[in-house]
């Protein structure tokens, strides 16, 4: 594996540092972090995700979805006031996020699992992808909010 430079190695401390922020801002445990280079890549946080403790009530689970999908938000949301990026840039995480906003509206609708199609895809209604997309944009905002209130302005 080559050498991680200083603008990679600072973008990828920022990103871990705000899933921190954003896990411990909402109650969240993070048992580690190092942006040490590992396993191929630049760094990692392991933080508990709220939806391992959501009990079996959608509502609760709607609610834990939102506030692991803060955190995964929250990664991308320090990395732009290192450097601007559009929302499609933000990879991986937003592809996460979407899933998970998706499930959430999923969960919200009144859905269960054993309603999923067979290849186990959510197929969800405009109504439903209506919400997804609130849920996201909601918690993005949050994210955005959670780094500007508990981050200096370095």
């Amino acid at each position: 594996m080559g050498k991680i430079g200083r603008r990679k190695r600072l973008e990828t401390a920022h990103h871990e540092a705000a899933r921190c922020i954003a896990a411990i801002a909402q109650g969240l445990a993070v048992p580690s972090v190092s942006v040490l280079p590992a396993d191929g890549t630049a760094g990692a946080a392991h933080l508990d995700r709220a939806i391992y403790s959501a009990d079996h009530d959608p509502d609760a689970q709607v609610a834990a979805l939102k506030i692991d999908i803060v955190v995964v938000l929250a990664g991308p949301a320090a990395r732009m006031k290192l450097r601007p990026r559009k929302r499609k840039e933000w990879g991986d995480n937003f592809k996460l996020a979407q899933a998970w906003a998706s499930w959430g509206a999923f969960l919200a609708s009144g859905m269960s699992i054993a309603e999923l199609d067979a290849d186990g895809k959510i197929e969800l209604s405009n109504e439903q992808q209506a919400l997804a997309d609130q849920l996201l944009d909601e918690c993005e905002e949050r994210a955005h909010r959670i780094v500007a209130e508990r981050w200096g302005t370095s």
